[in-house]
């Protein structure tokens, strides 16, 4: 079991709507997300799964406490096997605290200059935020060192220099130890799915933001391949 924490210190990175489309993939593969929903100025995945997606049975959804979510993960796990954090904009110690306890963090970041100077208080944040994961033995020194980079609104094409120069820009906004684990492209796709009540996995109009959300997903279960393989390492040592 897995918690994954969707953090941006700015609104309008694009978190709700990696969350969305991630949860929604992982069950299409047979996984068990639970989406836990922190951003109370707007409750966006509340709202998709109670007011677009009354049918559906999953992913289950949950609204998000900070003083019960150690308990509220202790108990979901029990039945889910992957659960997705979406946090809402901004700082503070609350979001220092998610982003201790789940084991993996997604920076959504759009590759515009205003986001970029976001994305730096992101990883200044996730720096100055510990990493309480167990076992102690495979934490990292704080949460900056668990986190991977999500492109949102990248162009359909991308050449060679714009990569380039993307990659340029997230060194030196501090997150070049960060991986890039997916790219989701400018596609009207992403929002009209979630405007249906569905994932573009389940729509399926789009083959290409299909494909951008299956590797997405895949980057996340290669991450929890890694953690996996340092429990075990650490364990045979032992």
């Amino acid at each position: 079991m897995s918690v994954v924490a969707i953090i941006s210190t700015k609104g309008g990175a694009g978190k709700s709507t990696v969350a969305v489309h991630l949860a929604v993939a992982a069950a299409l593969k047979k996984r068990r997300p639970l989406l836990i929903d922190f951003d109370k100025r707007q409750l966006s995945v509340l709202l998709w799964a109670k007011g677009l997606r009354k049918k559906a049975r999953t992913p289950a959804f949950l609204k998000g406490n900070i003083e019960t979510l150690a308990a509220d993960i202790a108990v979901a796990s029990r039945r889910h096997d992957l659960i997705i954090i979406d946090v809402a904009a901004g700082g503070g110690d609350n979001v220092r605290d998610i982003a201790s306890i789940a084991e993996h963090v997604l920076v959504p970041v759009r590759a515009s200059a205003f986001d970029m100077s976001a994305t730096r208080n992101t990883f200044d944040l996730l720096r100055k935020s510990a990493d309480s994961t167990e076992p102690v033995g495979i934490a990292h020194m704080n949460a900056l060192g668990k986190a991977a980079i999500v492109l949102n609104c990248a162009p359909k094409r991308q050449s060679a220099k714009w990569r380039a120069e993307l990659e340029d820009a997230l060194q030196d906004c501090g997150g070049d130890e960060a991986p890039i684990i997916g790219t989701l492209s400018d596609r009207c796709a992403y929002s009209t799915a979630i405007e249906n009540g569905q994932g573009v996995t389940e729509e399926q109009d789009d083959p290409d933001a299909v494909a951008e959300i299956l590797d997405l997903y895949d980057g996340v279960v290669a991450l929890e391949a890694k953690r996996a393989e340092k429990i075990r390492t650490m364990r045979r040592r032992k």
